[in-house]
């Protein structure tokens, strides 16, 4: 039996020194193998993602769920980064949520741990804020791009 019967995609934020300090290596590769679709966004102990690198994630997921896809959110201790990432789409999802009413429901389901470092927390308190300048920056950027001439 697989060790997630229901899930079918993994997104997973651990880098390749986490794994091999862990002895599994191989992990990545070992999902991949029993049949699981899986994302790899790897991310240093006690940092946070690039904004480009939420992007991502935060698409992967909203694919996730518009067709149905059991998915798990899985770093090293299903704490930190996972938990961000959890109130990243779920900020994103719904525009009445607070961030703190966000932290604090993750709080209740993982723990007072949930949150890892002073930086994981401020980043989702300031997330909207971060991510609707990033995105407004590559929107300026694309229309700022020089167009080439054709004669």
């Amino acid at each position: 039996m697989a060790p997630f019967p229901l899930a079918q995609t993994i997104l997973n934020w651990s880098t390749m020194h986490c794994l091999f300090r862990c002895r599994v290596p191989s992990l990545i590769d070992e999902y991949s193998w029993a049949g699981f679709e899986v994302h790899h966004f790897p991310v240093d102990a006690g940092g946070v993602p690039t904004l480009d690198e939420c992007s991502s994630m935060i698409k992967q997921l909203r694919q996730c769920i518009s067709f149905g896809r059991k998915t798990i959110l899985h770093c090293v201790s299903g704490l930190g980064i996972s938990c961000l990432v959890a109130a990243i789409l779920l900020l994103s999802l719904d525009e009445t949520l607070s961030p703190d009413h966000v932290i604090s429901k993750l709080r209740q389901i993982r723990g007072q741990r949930a949150f890892q470092t002073i930086k994981e927390y401020n980043f989702v308190l300031e997330f909207r804020d971060l991510h609707k300048a990033h995105v407004e920056n590559q929107r300026n950027s694309v229309e700022a791009a020089p167009r080439s001439l054709s004669r």
